[in-house]
């Protein structure tokens, strides 16, 4: 079979793409976005990247290309297309998918591995799985957030057509959300609603933008309440440098001026359980956030020299390895060592007290061990 990858202005998936199509046994063609002209493939693949005309609306322009003509063509005729990242927005502006993209909803860069359940196995590009498979998909996108209307959404989710291209329950909690925000808006225009909610939302001031640009309402509201992987991890870091400070001033007033000892006792105890908690917190984090084994054992050596914790606090989340939300809370089933963590992070009291049980154990046999002769 013959696949032809489109390359954009500005694409940078597009060699990838073809080289997963070699690797599938296939024919690799590249086609240019300026040519009229699909060279006789047999599918299409619209690869990620940034495609010309971002700055407008990702994908506004690209859906104007020479070559789009022959591809919303070709696929209205039957033939496969598949669109991934940037390439499914153009998908959608060509008006060969319903729906749009918006900004995500907590307004950051998301790029993780995203587990999806294969629920619908008999389209060309999921005829290979089983039914009901997880598998791991590479996600990185600012823009990802899918929005249509409440029946659209269910005429989505009624001929399988979003199955296995987005999350477990995805489109029924987006049809709830679109139910939910035309409430919103009937309740405000009634006459008798109360001032607080006539004042509220996109409607006020007399003007309204268009749901496909709804933006959340603060840059920096939470997603949700419970704490994330970025916060936690950055507060056992901080302690744990601060009682390393502390520990560290006692041991000079204690040995080098000799005057009192007061803050190696007080310092000390409270660096240990400091130092077993990083170590508790390093390890969950590290297996949510999927961790190689090298940043792992690097963010666990880092709780042995003085303040070394916060420069690999900056470095790992440089290197996008902390994100604001549970990786493993998504996920309906974990095997391996993710059975424990998913279980903590998706029953937060329990992963709290479990983790508190876990430091004061080893506490209290550090305890019995008594400092080194």
């Amino acid at each position: 079979m013959k696949v032809g990858v489109v390359t954009f202005p500005g694409s940078l998936d597009d060699v990838d793409a073809r080289r997963a199509v070699r690797i599938g046994g296939h024919d690799a063609v590249a086609l240019w976005h300026a040519d009229a002209d699909l060279k006789g493939v047999d599918a299409v693949v619209l690869p990620g990247g940034f495609s010309y005309g971002d700055y407008l609306r990702c994908g506004a322009i690209s859906r104007f290309a020479p070559v789009m003509t022959e591809v919303v063509e070709a696929a209205r005729n039957g033939m496969p297309v598949l669109g991934i990242c940037n390439g499914f927005q153009i998908l959608c502006e060509s008006h060969l998918l319903p729906g749009a993209l918006i900004r995500n909803d907590h307004r950051k860069f998301v790029c993780r591995d995203q587990r999806l359940r294969v629920e619908n196995n008999r389209t060309a590009w999921t005829a290979a799985y089983d039914e009901g498979a997880e598998i791991t998909i590479a996600l990185k996108n600012g823009e990802g957030g899918f929005v249509a209307d409440a029946a659209t959404l269910e005429r989505i989710e009624g001929e399988g057509a979003g199955r296995g291209a987005l999350p477990r329950r995805q489109p029924q909690r987006l049809a709830q959300r679109h139910r939910r925000d035309r409430q919103r808006a009937r309740q405000r225009r009634r006459p008798d609603a109360p001032p607080r909610a006539r004042g509220r939302g996109a409607d006020r001031g007399g003007h309204r933008r268009p749901r496909v640009l709804h933006l959340a309402r603060r840059a920096g509201a939470r997603v949700s309440g419970a704490l994330g992987p970025r916060t936690l991890f950055r507060t056992v870091s901080v302690v744990e440098a601060i009682t390393w400070t502390g520990l560290l001033v006692g041991m000079f007033l204690k040995y080098a001026t000799k005057t009192t000892d007061a803050g190696v006792t007080v310092f000390g105890p409270l660096h240990g359980a400091a130092f077993l908690a990083y170590v508790v917190v390093t390890v969950l984090v590290s297996v949510d956030q999927a961790w190689g084994w090298r940043r792992t054992v690097v963010g666990l050596l880092a709780a042995v020299p003085p303040l070394a914790t916060l420069p690999f606090d900056w470095w790992v989340e440089r290197r996008r390895g902390l994100s604001d939300r549970w990786r493993l809370r998504a996920v309906a089933s974990a095997t391996g060592v993710e059975r424990p963590v998913h279980l903590a992070v998706r029953h937060p009291l329990l992963g709290m007290a479990t983790g508190l049980g876990v430091v004061a154990g080893l506490f209290g046999l550090a305890l019995l061990a008594g400092p080194p002769a």
